[in-house]
């Protein structure tokens, strides 16, 4: 898995972030890609009983958004965590 989702783990890697990383961020990371993955799923269930293939825009969004923070929140450093929350 590491392979494959390489580019991603190596963009957020760097522990430049890691001074505003807290336990609960990657809590809540975790929660928020697993909301979005319910709710791609939930789009596509709606959107299998469409003609339009302009449906499937918003369900291919919230997956790689779903799959992005659950990746960096399950592998990722607390670099990269504390880089997707950003500096207050």
């Amino acid at each position: 898995m590491m392979k494959l989702f390489h580019a991603l783990h190596s963009f957020l890697k760097s522990e430049k972030g890691a001074e505003h990383y807290k336990k609960s961020h990657r809590v809540v990371l975790n929660v928020v890609g697993s909301l979005f993955i319910i709710l791609a799923s939930s789009a596509g269930y709606a959107a299998s009983f469409a003609d339009d293939l302009g449906y499937y825009i918003p369900v291919v969004v919230f997956y790689l958004l779903g799959f992005g923070c659950l990746i960096v929140g399950i592998w990722g450093s607390n670099g990269a965590v504390g880089k997707m929350w950003g500096a207050k």
